[in-house]
């Protein structure tokens, strides 16, 4: 599937989707929410592992990028999060990996300029 960078689409059991763009607006909103975390200390985090719970903020982050340029309401918690987690299989799943993987490309692939790139469907169950 060709989408702009950043993008991760979520499908729920319910046949909902939950779009999530991980972009700097969500990773600023992420160090904001994280005791003001710095630039080098997300890095850090992206790379050496970040907690679950790290992780489901991030979630949130992206999910609130998505609402606010939407103009809808964001009404997501964490536990909205995790369950998007045990929708695509768990945080040792295809999906899940597949996500972590966008995660990464957004932060540091320059090389795009804002081109689409082809990011990995998640994995069906």
């Amino acid at each position: 599937m060709l989408q702009q960078r950043g993008y991760y689409t979520i499908k729920l059991g319910d046949g909902k989707h939950i779009t999530l763009r991980f972009c700097t607006w969500s990773f600023k909103r992420f160090c904001e929410l994280n005791n003001n975390m710095t630039i080098a200390q997300l890095q850090d985090a992206l790379s050496a592992g970040m907690t679950l719970s790290g992780f489901i903020s991030l979630m949130l982050c992206a999910a609130e990028y998505v609402c606010l340029k939407e103009k809808k309401d964001f009404t997501y918690t964490d536990m909205d999060a995790s369950e998007w987690i045990d929708d695509i299989g768990g945080i040792a799943s295809d999906g899940f990996l597949a996500m972590l993987s966008v995660i990464v490309a957004s932060f540091t692939d320059s090389g795009s300029n804002g081109q689409e790139k082809k990011i990995p469907e998640k994995a069906k169950n």
